[in-house]
């Protein structure tokens, strides 16, 4: 297995899903047409390991994704809820086509 890819994440910037996308879109360069919500989100870290141009981010497919997000307690629990899931649901995808999985390391 590779190394794995860290991105550090505050959570204190995240108060809503508005924060949560715009966090992320910024931290993983998200295209100018993301749509900002959990459908959008999903196909953007599916392509972690393709050059689509849905990220900024082009890992290696052996090279798993580590998002490493402090401060967790100032994140609603819906939105660590649906993140959750939708890592869950992307890492499904992920190993379908043998690419690395997506952890998360909430603190």
């Amino acid at each position: 297995m590779n190394e794995a890819h860290i991105i550090a994440i505050n959570g204190s910037h995240i108060t809503d899903f508005d924060t949560f996308h715009s966090e992320f879109k910024r931290i993983l360069g998200f295209p100018d047409f993301y749509g900002a919500n959990m459908n959008a989100w999903i196909d953007c870290m599916r392509d972690i390991h393709e050059d689509t141009g849905m990220t900024n981010l082009l890992l290696d497919p052996a090279q798993p994704l580590v998002l490493e997000i402090a401060s967790t307690e100032t994140i609603p629990a819906k939105i660590l809820n649906d993140l959750t899931g939708c890592t869950a649901f992307v890492n499904k995808y992920l190993h379908e086509n043998n690419f690395a999985p997506i952890y998360l390391l909430l603190q």
